[in-house]
């Protein structure tokens, strides 16, 4: 119990100190978590109690329940997965954030990590293993079970815009329209129009990209007609 209780003071520590950008502290808090969790692996301490409550306070949301909490520590790697990107090193980056993704495959935050590394270091040698990490992202996220800011219109977004950059403007297109049909009606219609005007300028410029300039145009005005009715 009182290793539980130090365990929870590093945690919170870790993530005022993350969120005001205080990384060496950061590193310093995850150094004796971890400490703490091999101690208490070692002493067969962690299986009903520690490691759930460590789970929850890394980021209530995280987890859908105190049994799949109970099996894995996805976040621990995410968080030290930021740590190494923050201190440049790829590899171990990319490292975590894979153990984060096998711990938990329906967690977001990841894959977004995951594909952006991959896509800014070198787009199209790492093009299949950022397309296969978008599938996989489709197959096990499911917004029932897990609470995030996050959603597969981020991910699809993300992609669409590597292939716009690339040059690739109909793979951009096909994404771009994934991630709009993605968008919930709320998001279309009452809140978050910001992001469908994003996403469907980001379809008008893959198609005018394309030399469609007519079907790009029709959608640049959707654009500013819907912006006028709001003003």
């Amino acid at each position: 119990l009182e290793r539980e209780k130090i365990g929870r003071i590093f945690v919170v520590l870790g993530i005022v100190a993350w969120n005001n950008n205080k990384y060496k502290l950061f590193e310093e808090a995850l150094f004796k978590l971890d400490d703490i969790l091999m101690k208490s692996r070692k002493d067969q301490d962690t299986s009903p109690i520690f490691i759930p409550t460590v789970a929850f306070l890394l980021h209530p949301n995280l987890y859908p329940s105190f049994k799949k909490a109970n099996r894995d520590l996805g976040f621990f790697y995410y968080l030290y997965a930021l740590k190494e990107l923050y201190e440049g090193n790829l590899e171990e980056v990319k490292k975590n954030l894979l153990n984060a993704i096998m711990e938990n495959e329906y967690a977001l935050e990841p894959y977004l990590l995951y594909i952006n590394i991959l896509g800014n270091t070198n787009f199209y040698e790492n093009r299949e293993e950022i397309e296969m990490s978008v599938k996989l992202a489709e197959e096990k996220f499911d917004p029932d079970e897990y609470s995030t800011q996050y959603t597969l219109v981020s991910l699809y977004y993300r992609l669409a815009t590597f292939y716009f950059l690339n040059g690739d403007y109909k793979r951009a297109e096909r994404y771009y329209r994934k991630a709009f049909d993605e968008l919930s009606i709320l998001q279309k219609i009452f809140f978050g129009k910001q992001l469908k005007r994003l996403v469907q300028l980001g379809i008008a410029n893959s198609l005018y990209a394309q030399g469609k300039v007519s079907e790009a145009h029709k959608i640049y005005n959707d654009i500013i007609e819907d912006i006028d009715k709001d003003n």
